[in-house]
């Protein structure tokens, strides 16, 4: 449907176009089409990279809060074991 409606408003204008005017709409029609394109991908993809951060996100995100308990457990553990060591 996309190429027929192109075609048909190709036809339309370049019936009283120059040659120069011609190519330059040709060129031009082109353009929107594969920036039409080249947008939806960017915008297919962008959905993908958000998504994919998220799932890491899900799986590795810490908060800060959790990484100071884990922090204080760990001095905790890391004392108890001092002394043993004879510091």
């Amino acid at each position: 449907m996309l190429v027929s409606t192109f075609l048909d408003q190709l036809k339309a204008r370049c019936a009283a176009k120059s040659d120069d005017e011609k190519q330059t709409l040709v060129l031009d029609l082109m353009s929107e089409d594969a920036k039409a394109g080249l947008d939806a991908a960017v915008a297919v993809r962008h959905q993908e990279l958000i998504h994919s951060l998220q799932n890491l996100w899900d799986k590795y995100g810490v908060t800060l809060k959790e990484l100071w308990q884990d922090r204080g457990s760990l001095y905790e553990r890391f004392a108890a074991c001092l002394p043993r060591l004879g510091y």
